[in-house]
């Protein structure tokens, strides 16, 4: 992909207004949807609710990108139908905002559906529905986030690895993409790295521009950050992250 060195946000509209599936065995009766549409039009007024429809094609690439939940496969492969959930919004508010409303809009399908499994579209990531609902109804705000953001990880190369954050986009922030040399680094420090820097960005918003260093791991540090598209789909920005003497070979430092 070209680069893209501007502040604006670039996503693709696509990908990032599919918003949740719920998935599960058999589609909710006709009763069960009506009392759905009136608890989503108590917690978000312009929530959109698709109908029913089969398994998505991108499932595999969200079971290969969950980690955290062994049983994800099983609960999945349990599964028969997915119901779609969209807020509908055109212009967003806040992330914080979209955030919690989308995650209101989502509690409301999950009390009348029951299913196996949570497919969070824009992360590409499968979630355990209990354990989902146990985290907001606690209302940590890391949980709010982790729930909407994955790290995935690609190796590049037989001693590198791409890892980049997906989920930003639909609230109008960038994804962080960080290309690294593998021997010696901690997959999971990196990983986690990564998700500190998205915890960032909702907290403070959109403040991550080109030439900006950000503390790296441990003493290899600062990184810089470069604005562009991202290397991976889906079209989006992305804040490059110059993992310093970490950085795969043909970085620009």
């Amino acid at each position: 992909a070209g680069d893209r060195r501007d502040d604006s946000v670039r996503r693709d509209e696509g990908h990032a207004n599919r918003g949740a599936l719920v998935l599960g065995r058999s589609p909710p009766s006709g009763r069960s949807r009506q009392a759905l549409a009136r608890r989503a039009a108590r917690r978000v007024p312009f929530a959109l609710v698709l109908a029913v429809c089969s398994l998505p094609d991108g499932i595999e690439a969200a079971l290969q990108q969950t980690r955290g939940w062994p049983q994800a496969r099983d609960a999945v492969c349990r599964a028969r139908c997915a119901l779609p959930v969209s807020d509908g919004i055109v212009t967003a508010p806040s992330p914080q905002v979209r955030m919690n409303l989308f995650h209101g809009l989502v509690l409301s399908v999950l009390d009348v559906a029951k299913p196996c499994a949570l497919l969070w579209d824009p992360a590409q990531r499968v979630l355990p529905p209990a354990k989902y609902v146990d985290a907001l109804v606690a209302g940590d705000f890391d949980a709010f986030v982790h729930a909407v953001v994955n790290v995935r990880s690609f190796q590049t190369g037989p001693q590198t690895t791409l890892m980049d954050t997906i989920g930003l986009a639909p609230f109008g922030l960038p994804d962080f993409e960080c290309h690294f040399s593998s021997p010696g680094v901690d997959a999971n420090r990196m990983a986690l790295k990564l998700y500190n820097y998205a915890f960032e960005a909702f907290r403070e918003g959109d403040v991550f521009r080109e030439g900006d260093t950000i503390d790296g791991l441990g003493s290899d540090g600062p990184w810089h950050c470069r604005r562009e598209t991202a290397r991976v789909a889906p079209d989006r920005t992305v804040v490059r992250v110059i993992a310093g003497a970490l950085a795969a070979p043909g970085e620009a430092r």
